[in-house]
């Protein structure tokens, strides 16, 4: 290996200079080489034996006394992959558990996820997303507006690909139907604290739902011939409430406007299928 061969250059060169200084350094490196071969050594035997989470925690330990071993990164991503067989149902309950609201349940499946691999940069993260919700919403299971709200915030919050906008509308809609919810309202304060730069730019207004907000602010780009702003808006809407006829009214009328005419009707036609007996939206959906 590389870091091998650079440790035999440096053991050359403390012998054409010999002194105690230089004698002992050498020492040193023989010992920390010969510790490194010995957990390579194990680490293949776990590996043959299918014992990939003790080949990670030896690869692991290599990396700790070398951040230089490529090898063992690559070993390590190896191990991980045969691991899938377990990974993969672990990972997939936990993501019902969050979906479903049981977000104690899926605290405890991260941390099963952690003891496969600790230095899981992912696991880790999600693992500390949980910990944090679970510690004031243990269990959000309900049906009712205000539980699928918070819902949304937390799937946002814990998805791969972190969604801000959901993730603090979300929170700030649950908080704003049961303001008087403790668990609400601290999940609007931690969904604003961490994303602080979306939470500042977009205030929310006394008096009025982040829905119906949002819904006024459509309205007034399309009034504005903001369409592409009243598009994000009625976006914003349908994240939380994809069955939200206003705001899929509005976004086919700023389609519509900005000629992706066919869009606009196959949005007034979800609508439609939605509230039959609108007859604006009838009339929209016959729209050319």
């Amino acid at each position: 290996m590389k870091t091998l061969k650079l440790a035999g250059l440096f053991v050359l060169l403390c012998l054409l200079k010999p002194g105690p200084a230089n004698f002992a350094y050498c020492d040193d490196l023989r010992e920390t080489n010969r510790i490194i071969a010995e957990y390579y050594r194990k680490a293949m035997e776990s590996f043959y034996n299918k014992e990939y989470r003790t080949a990670v925690g030896m690869y692991r330990e290599i990396l700790k006394m070398d951040p230089l071993q490529a090898q063992a990164e690559r070993l390590i991503d190896v191990a991980v992959q045969k691991m899938s067989d377990t990974v993969a149902p672990k990972t997939n309950e936990l993501r019902r558990f969050i979906d479903a609201g049981e977000y104690r349940k899926a605290q405890l499946a991260a941390q099963e996820l952690l003891s496969l691999d600790s230095a899981n940069a992912e696991w880790i993260a999600i693992n500390d997303k949980l910990s944090k919700i679970a510690a004031f919403a243990p269990r959000v299971v309900g049906s009712d507006r205000t539980s699928k709200m918070l819902r949304k915030s937390v799937q946002a919050y814990t998805a791969r690909k972190v969604n801000p906008r959901i993730a603090v509308n979300g929170a700030r809609m649950a908080w704003q139907l049961e303001p008087r919810n403790t668990a609400n309202e601290q999940l609007r304060e931690l969904m604003e604290s961490e994303f602080s730069t979306y939470a500042q730019a977009e205030q929310i207004l006394s008096g009025i739902t982040v829905i119906d907000q949002k819904l006024q602010s459509a309205l007034s780009d399309i009034y504005d011939a903001k369409y592409d702003r009243a598009i994000i808006e009625c976006n914003d809407v349908l994240d939380l409430e994809p069955g939200n006829v206003t705001a899929m009214k509005r976004a086919g009328s700023a389609y519509y406007a900005l000629g992706s005419k066919q869009k606009a009707v196959e949005i007034w036609k979800k609508a439609c299928a939605i509230a039959p007996d609108d007859p604006e939206l009838q009339k929209f959906s016959k729209m050319k």
